[in-house]
């Protein structure tokens, strides 16, 4: 009779555990049901507007005799403009989205970079409770060179960072 007790309480022990587990990987999964997995970190809902940000930096030697090489923001925006409208994408300016693409070009003496990143929110879950990061950076090329003193160089540059980023952003937003 006790051996018979004993088989039938660990029997009861062992399924109320295998439920428990059960419930709570339906509940993992129902949470991770919520979350889309994202192979390029660039997709969205609506990809033929692209919110975009340009910033210029410019620091010269004046010992050097560098003097300003004649690029401007507009021409950086211009640029970033017509390489977007080329294959259909249409740039909005400020943050009128929650994912932008953000430009920036840095000239260093004779020196210049170039940072494309493509930011949006980010949910992420740990142990049962869920956050947000909004402006997370999921795609980023950076582009480091010496300009000579011409900004065709540099535009050149950032062209050639450009089509990779709507040849992937395309590829990634495609049906």
């Amino acid at each position: 009779m006790k051996r018979e007790m004993t088989l039938v309480l660990s029997l009861f022990f062992f399924v109320a555990a295998a439920s428990t587990q059960t419930a709570n990987a339906q509940a993992r999964k129902d949470v991770s049901l919520q979350f889309k997995i994202s192979r390029a970190g660039l997709e969205v809902t609506d990809y033929k507007k692209v919110a975009l940000l340009t910033d210029i930096e410019e620091y010269y030697d004046e010992n050097v005799g560098a003097g300003k090489i004649g690029l401007t923001d507009a021409m950086i925006r211009k640029e970033c403009e017509t390489r977007l409208g080329q294959v259909g994408l249409e740039p909005t300016s400020g943050f009128t989205r929650p994912e932008y693409l953000s430009v920036k070009v840095s000239i260093r003496y004779r020196s210049f970079y170039i940072a494309i990143q493509f930011c949006r929110p980010v949910s992420y879950a740990v142990e049962d409770t869920q956050f947000m990061k909004y402006g997370a950076v999921t795609w980023q090329r950076i582009f480091p060179g010496q300009h000579g003193y011409e900004p065709e160089y540099i535009l050149e540059s950032l062209g050639n960072l450009l089509d990779e980023f709507t040849r992937e952003y395309l590829k990634a937003n495609s049906k």
